[in-house]
């Protein structure tokens, strides 16, 4: 690491100062991709994830382990993972794929908490079942992003199909 990226001072911070520092850290947004590979549920996050801060030190590790949520997974290949569910949007693949695989996958813990999940755009009756299964399994929901099918997830904005959607969607939520 470059030395001019460092602060030397940071532990000379008041404890208040750093826990708030750490609190903003474990709270900013990641992407985590949910697949189904060989009936093994398989968590990636997408670019990095909050968890990666409680490898700084002590304080960190501890203020991370109150702040996410360890969700224990029967079926993963990694049964312990990590996740803020408040900053966390799962992203379940391909429309296509998602209403028939992935969405039913993480489980009683995710279905309960889950606020925000993407799909990729595939073609309208895709995205309509995706939605479909949306509303039949997670309660807390309270967006889905609809992604483009050229790009990875955490370079996107989501799409704005909310004008077109919503008429067809209101009956589901």
């Amino acid at each position: 690491m470059d030395h001019q990226h460092v602060f030397h001072r940071f532990p000379k911070l008041p404890s208040e100062l750093r826990h708030e520092i750490w609190r903003f850290a474990l709270n900013s947004w990641a992407v985590t991709e949910v697949r189904r590979e060989d009936d093994v549920v398989q968590l990636r996050a997408f670019e990095w994830t909050p968890s990666i801060i409680g490898r700084v030190c002590h304080e960190a590790r501890w203020l991370m382990n109150r702040a996410l949520c360890r969700l224990r997974l029967s079926l993963a290949a990694d049964p312990s993972y990590l996740v803020n569910f408040g900053t966390n949007i799962f992203h379940f693949g391909p429309a296509s794929d998602a209403h028939t695989t992935t969405i039913a996958l993480p489980g009683e813990t995710v279905f309960s908490r889950l606020k925000y999940a993407a799909i990729t755009w595939t073609c309208w009756n895709d995205v309509a079942r995706s939605f479909r299964k949306f509303a039949e399994h997670y309660l807390a929901l309270r967006a889905v992003f609809i992604l483009a099918a050229n790009n990875r997830p955490f370079y996107l904005q989501p799409r704005a199909y909310a004008d077109w959607l919503a008429p067809d969607l209101q009956g589901w939520f």
